[in-house]
């Protein structure tokens, strides 16, 4: 499907306001710190940006997390545990 210029703009708009969240939720990880927290900052930041979540924000750490929902492979440099957010945004 071809994009017009318009559909383009808002797909890197969304693609910048997910990037944002992203670095915020990563920057509230630390130990003590419960998942819902991580997601809770990362869906604050998609409404602040004046979007709304696209689906549920998610968050999963730990060595059992969310088998069969999350790429539980990936890990955090420096952990052993694996970690794995999932957020989107959508705007208008």
């Amino acid at each position: 499907m071809i994009k017009s210029p318009t559909e383009l703009e808002l797909m890197r708009k969304a693609s910048h306001i997910s990037e944002d969240a992203m670095r915020e939720a990563l920057a509230v990880i630390g130990q003590g710190v419960s998942e819902q927290h991580v997601a809770s900052v990362a869906d604050s930041a998609i409404r602040a940006a004046g979007a709304e979540p696209s689906f549920v924000t998610e968050m999963g750490a730990g060595p059992t997390t969310a088998y069969g929902t999350f790429l539980h492979h990936l890990r955090v440099p420096g952990q052993k545990k694996p970690l794995c957010g999932n957020w989107g945004r959508s705007t208008s």
